[in-house]
């Protein structure tokens, strides 16, 4: 049997915190060669007629995105289908997702075993898509901020901040939070929302300047498309994470003052077959947006999100670039002393669902979670 999970009971019985070791965990295996992750592929396309309600231009994107673990013996893949739109907030571009019928969302996630080859569970990545950014990004501070980091200032208060600021507080001791966010409303009440939940003080700031000053970890956990902060704002000592490219200014990398960068994502073998050639090698993209491959066709514009990848392609030659996976084994040195400014680039990847999902399975198996589905309704008698 194949057993469904819904967002609700991911909600109820799953928290962000619970995530955190086993994200550490399949870092310290990819940083030992025990993990794969595929990269993220979108096939985007124009919308001929955009929903009435929407800020044209609007695009379709079908996403896909997916990686193995050994020793967790399972695989993931992560598939999305959705409209996105990019109007403007609080005088800011930003990017949303378009619901499609009754105002639901599309995105589910397939976990299988690499034992069998069966498919294990399915579930929706609503909930679990923060988690896989929040424990990247909390892994990072773990082995990137200093060790006295208790004041965290936080860009962005939308559901990624949600599962940021918790996770966060975990990994470090955490005593205050500054939120920043474009529209007033929404960076009071996730201020006063958050105070309430968490065991650490959380306000909200005016001005996106307070952000940095006095912060040991500054995040950004936002939709923007442009840059959110200066970098002349950013103190010595502090550590900074992202989950987008266009949240940092382009110049960033062109700082001395930024001594070390490190990616989410990790090194691995690839195989090339052109003709009759097969070559295997080992991956040297040192650019954060590598990860991410698009597909576009010759008929349409590009998004503006793909309008805007050249200047988020930023050079990092100038700095040190390490890798997470490396860092969580020791293989690379974090940070090497308090004044330096450290970087974390969240680079999303597949894989990260198939560590949730592994939790996720032999916890629904042990409370007896979800609903199950015949496996005979999901397979075929068939050779595919």
């Amino acid at each position: 049997m194949v057993r469904l999970l819904s967002n609700d009971e991911i909600e109820e019985h799953f928290e962000v915190a619970e995530y955190l070791p086993i994200a550490e965990e399949m870092y310290r295996r990819m940083g030992v060669g025990e993990a794969a992750a595929a990269p993220t592929e979108t096939v985007v396309s124009q919308v001929s007629e955009p929903p009435a309600d929407s800020s044209p231009p609007v695009f379709h994107g079908l996403r896909t995105a997916g990686g193995s673990i050994k020793g967790m013996d399972v695989s993931a893949v992560r598939l999305n289908s959705d409209l996105k739109h990019w109007p403007e907030r609080g005088g800011t571009q930003r990017q949303e997702r378009i619901p499609i019928t009754d105002g639901r969302y599309n995105g589910l996630v397939l976990l299988f075993s690499t034992e069998t080859g069966e498919l294990l569970l399915l579930f929706p990545d609503g909930v679990v898509q923060t988690f896989h950014v929040a424990g990247g990004i909390a892994v990072g501070a773990k082995h990137l901020a200093r060790d006295d980091a208790s004041v965290l200032g936080m860009y962005g208060c939308g559901h990624q901040a949600e599962a940021h600021l918790p996770a966060l507080a975990t990994a470090c001791d955490l005593k205050e939070a500054k939120v920043y966010s474009p529209t007033r409303e929404s960076r009071e009440a996730f201020a006063a929302k958050m105070d309430e939940k968490l065991d650490l003080s959380v306000r909200a700031v005016d001005d996106p300047k307070d952000v940095c000053v006095g912060a040991d970890i500054v995040n950004c956990a936002t939709n923007s498309t442009e840059p959110v902060f200066d970098p002349s704002w950013v103190e010595p000592g502090t550590h900074i994470g992202s989950i987008r490219p266009a949240e940092f200014p382009t110049n960033i990398f062109e700082r001395e003052e930024f001594d070390q960068v490190v990616i989410t994502k990790s090194e691995q073998r690839s195989v090339d077959i052109t003709g009759d050639t097969i070559s295997g090698h080992r991956e040297e993209h040192h650019n954060v947006s590598d990860a991410w491959r698009f597909f576009v066709m010759d008929s349409d514009p590009l998004s503006p999100k793909l309008q805007s990848l050249p200047a988020e392609r930023q050079p990092v030659d100038d700095v040190t670039v390490s890798r997470l996976p490396n860092v969580v084994t020791g293989t690379d040195e974090g940070r090497t002393s308090d004044e330096e400014i450290t970087v974390l680039r969240q680079v999303g990847h597949g894989i990260a669902f198939a560590a949730i999902g592994h939790a996720l399975h032999r916890l629904a198996e042990d409370e007896d979670l979800g609903s199950e589905i015949p496996t005979s309704l999901l397979t075929q008698d068939r050779v595919p």
